[in-house]
């Protein structure tokens, strides 16, 4: 992949996923587990088969991939080491974006009560700015944390790591790593990739616009890293 292609496949996902944005509010509450969408009446036995799904891409997952090439493929060993880097540098990159845009969860505005004048899905307090994240005490009554996305110590949790989505990223990092090592896999990868994006919407743990950039920019890493390193 060329630095121009990236590019253009990052800023094509830039202006999607703010297309996406207006929307996201409506695909949450029709779609995501809350205010009775379609994921809160799906079956248990369905529900624990997404969830493992949606783990393509995460670490346990893609060790377990690591040591079955391995053991069936000693060859691509050098290859195994392609696909940690890519890894370990999307996830980097994931983490800091999430830090840098610092939107809040949908689970922050459709299972709490915001404060007035948060309520958009739009709304993004970046790192520079705090948010008041809506907390019940012990009374019932709704108070407000104001706080950074950086600022964990503060029992924030990843509510403000909403945008981009980590797993959409990983996933589709891992599905061009591992469509480089065996191109025949590609259908089986980037379906898994696929999937685990909708998984995220459909749980409630990201909106539309958080999945369409995080795919996107977790493919480019993965087939950057992987043809660059092909190279040397």
């Amino acid at each position: 992949m060329t630095a121009r292609r990236a590019c253009f496949l990052l800023g094509g996902a830039i202006l999607a996923s703010v297309a996406a944005m207006p929307a996201d509010a409506w695909v949450m509450t029709h779609i995501g587990p809350y205010q009775g969408g379609l994921s809160s009446k799906l079956g248990g036995d369905l529900v624990r088969e997404m969830e493992f799904v949606q783990q393509f891409g995460a670490v346990t997952s893609m060790v377990i991939a690591g040591i079955v090439i391995l053991l069936l493929d000693p060859a691509k060993r050098r290859g195994v080491l392609q696909f940690a880097i890519a890894l370990a540098i999307n996830g980097l990159i994931g983490h800091a974006l999430k830090v840098l845009a610092g939107r809040p969860r949908p689970r922050v505005l459709f299972d709490n009560t915001p404060q007035a004048g948060f309520e958009s899905p739009m709304h993004f307090a970046f790192a520079w700015t705090k948010y008041p994240l809506p907390r019940t005490s012990e009374d019932g009554s709704t108070t407000y944390l104001l706080a950074h996305s950086w600022e964990w110590w503060k029992g924030i949790s990843s509510d403000l790591a909403s945008y981009p989505s980590s797993h959409a990223m990983a996933s589709a990092c891992a599905a061009a790593c591992l469509a480089h090592l065996y191109p025949r896999l590609s259908p089986l990868v980037f379906t898994l990739a696929i999937i685990v994006a909708i998984c995220r919407v459909a749980f409630g743990a990201h909106y539309s616009s958080d999945v369409i950039f995080g795919s996107t920019a977790g493919f480019v890493i993965g087939a950057m890293v992987m043809q660059r390193s092909s190279r040397t």
